[in-house]
């Protein structure tokens, strides 16, 4: 009895797994995902903070990274401008790699250690 070959979408299918990873990236893809990782970046906060973004971003329909970014450059643009200033929180560090640390806690209405 010979075995029936499977129709997958009007064509002959032999055998082969359709379930299996094609590599078929491209250059290009591979670049975008270079790049992407290139601009990543990894800061310490609360979960609490990290909550908080999250559920204003869905709110707003955004990626939470987005909306991370977004904040980060108002911020910086603020400081940069003087309107906002960071230094009365600042608290004396003891790694070598850093004077300071900033001690922020309740301040901005975060629970657990932020500084």
């Amino acid at each position: 009895m010979a075995k029936k070959r499977a129709q997958i979408s009007g064509q002959e299918f032999h055998g082969a797994n359709i379930l299996a990873k094609t590599t078929t990236e491209t250059k290009a893809e591979r670049g975008r995902d270079r790049d992407r990782l290139e601009s990543r970046a990894t800061y310490d906060m609360t979960q609490e903070l990290k909550d908080r973004i999250a559920r204003k971003a869905t709110d707003l329909g955004i990626p939470a990274s987005q909306l991370a970014m977004f904040m980060l450059c108002d911020g910086l643009a603020r400081l940069e401008n003087e309107e906002i200033d960071p230094t009365p929180f600042l608290t004396r560090s003891e790694s070598p790699k850093f004077r300071n640390n900033l001690a922020l806690g309740e301040w901005y209405w975060l629970s657990g250690d932020v500084g």
